[in-house]
């Protein structure tokens, strides 16, 4: 029986070539990795991982091809069932270093940024400066375009379901990540453009299939059609959606009478879906060199300062100034104009998060300020911990990307959601960055809590009555009994408990849930309060 070293040899895809084309490979030394969570169902991975690897493959054919997945079930199923070994992220690049290579660009398959992402990109980020040129491709659900690209594919690929008497329900997988608002956004642009009656729904977060048969209801269609807005036909379609058992999506519609008809085309069928793929590996390799031709330019001007003028030799650059802008809520339209005018002049941009295009603050912008994707963008990892340690650490690293910003005469815009003076996490580094010696100025946004009560169509405080903003769990039994309008906010996890509270005290409560944000829910009472609502929403209580 073959040992584990001599299967690995003999079955590894990424190294089906022969020694001396491995060694023509290693002189090259450029490698593109794809990076999928995979798929125990074999024929459903040659119709889509394997069929986006061949575009990819087709459209890179300099780069020697490597491929990595992110699920250890499934490729621990692929060894047993298939015989078939695959490197998960860690193995793939450890193969690549050890092969020599200096150029790498990686594509992954995954939709949305959600905690899968968040977990490959924390070993992609341990890996990617060990190789001399890296390159990392976005999701296919990044920026404004890829949301208009797939709608526009969706109303294509289902046109003929677009008549009277059919609903086309899509299953995506969902995730208690913020980046679930992802499908919630989608579902925006097809119902703008008139498709309202594509419908997407989530297995394991929101929209729910509850809200989904509720959606259909209102449809009155005689139809139902199913279809996975997931890469590949796997386990959650073959099972949660078409299995036989009673509460798969198919049974459920069934019980309600419609006719129900299923699709098993994962997205990865789709050509149009691939091309996507491949577009973005393109603008991460034209990313990676407009930043190589920025950080030469930077290293020749300071070589260039460093030999000319006085004070020994050295050119004295004043340093920039650190702006922190309050983007508001999430309608981009509630951007001031201040602020507006400043993420314009900025040189730099700075969000919350190791990865800037999945912060809803640099999304928000990105909407009302197109141009902003064209400015060079940075991640600041912000952990959510009550580790004091790990916070302080936290902030004095983001205070010193900063300063390394503004030594070089910057402009830094730092972005925050909401107003950047109430609950905001940049306050810490503004102040770290003025205790260094530099200056930082802050841009009011609109609070969240003044967005909700324009919403709602109702004033927060009136006359001589008092406002009182609770933001902590331990804080609402004893908050809800003073005086006045009480604003609860930042209750994530703990709303559930939160609206119970509410409704034994007899107040009067509204909430809304993602205000501003593509998936905005209103509730005028307790009890259209639902159980799981997002982080991202606020409730306003007012005595009866």
């Amino acid at each position: 029986m073959e040992n584990k070293n001599e299967m690995q040899e003999r079955e590894q895809v990424n190294t089906q070539k022969s020694v001396p084309e491995r060694a023509k490979a290693n002189e090259k030394k450029r490698a593109l990795l794809v990076i999928s969570f995979g798929t125990s169902y074999p024929e459903t991975r040659a119709k889509t991982i394997d069929a986006i690897e061949a575009e990819m493959r087709e459209a890179f054919p300099e780069y020697d091809f490597f491929r990595a997945f992110t699920s250890p079930t499934i490729m621990r199923i692929m060894r047993e069932r298939e015989g078939i070994w695959v490197d998960d992220v860690e193995q793939a690049f450890e193969r690549l270093l050890a092969q020599g290579y200096k150029e790498v660009l990686v594509q992954m398959t995954h939709v949305i940024r959600g905690f899968e992402y968040d977990r490959m990109m924390g070993t992609i980020r341990r890996y990617q400066d060990r190789f001399p040129v890296f390159a990392c491709g976005e999701p296919l659900l990044t920026d404004e375009k890829d949301y208009q690209g797939l709608a526009k594919i969706l109303e294509n690929k289902f046109a003929e379901y677009r008549v009277s008497g059919t609903a086309v329900v899509l299953m995506g997988h969902g995730t208690e990540h913020v980046a679930n608002f992802s499908y919630e956004r989608l579902q925006k642009h097809l119902t703008d453009d008139g498709a309202g009656n594509l419908l997407i729904g989530t297995v394991e977060a929101s929209p729910t299939l509850d809200a989904m048969m509720r959606a259909v209801e209102e449809q009155k269609p005689k139809r139902v059609l199913l279809a996975p807005l997931l890469i590949v036909a796997g386990n959650h379609v073959m099972i949660d959606m078409a299995g036989e058992k009673e509460d798969s999506w198919k049974n459920q519609f069934l019980r309600q009478g419609y006719e129900v008809e299923c699709s098993f085309e994962g997205l990865g069928e789709y050509p149009e879906i691939r091309k996507m793929y491949v577009d973005h590996a393109r603008d991460a390799l034209r990313r990676a060199e407009e930043e190589r031709e920025r950080n030469t330019q930077i290293e020749s001007e300071n070589g260039s300062e460093s030999g000319s003028g006085t004070n020994n030799g050295k050119k004295k650059m004043v340093p920039g100034i650190l702006w922190g802008i309050g983007v508001g809520p999430g309608d981009p339209e509630l951007l001031t104009l201040k602020a507006v005018r400043k993420i314009k002049e900025c040189d730099v941009l700075m969000v919350p998060g190791e990865d800037y295009r999945s912060s809803i603050a640099y999304q928000i912008a990105q909407r009302a300020i197109p141009e902003v994707e064209e400015k060079p963008c940075v991640g600041v990892e912000l952990p959510m911990t009550r580790d004091k340690e790990r916070l302080a650490q936290a902030h004095e690293t983001a205070a010193k990307q900063v300063t390394d910003l503004l030594v070089q005469g910057k402009q830094v815009g730092f972005l925050n959601l909401g107003d950047v003076t109430l609950y905001a996490t940049y306050l810490y580094i503004h102040r770290l960055v003025q205790q260094a010696g530099y200056e930082a100025r802050l841009i009011n946004g609109i609070p969240s809590f003044c967005a909700t009560a324009a919403t709602l169509n109702v004033g927060l405080a009136e006359n001589s009555e008092q406002l009182h903003v609770l933001s902590q769990p331990g804080q609402i039994e004893e908050g809800l009994k003073l005086p006045g309008t009480k604003v609860i906010m930042k209750m994530g996890k703990n709303l559930d408990r939160v609206k119970e509270i509410i409704a034994q005290s007899g107040m009067e409560a509204m909430m809304v849930e993602n205000c501003g944000l593509p998936g905005e829910k209103i509730c005028r009472s307790v009890d259209e309060i639902h159980d799981g609502a997002g982080y991202y929403s606020l409730v306003i209580v007012k005595e009866k």
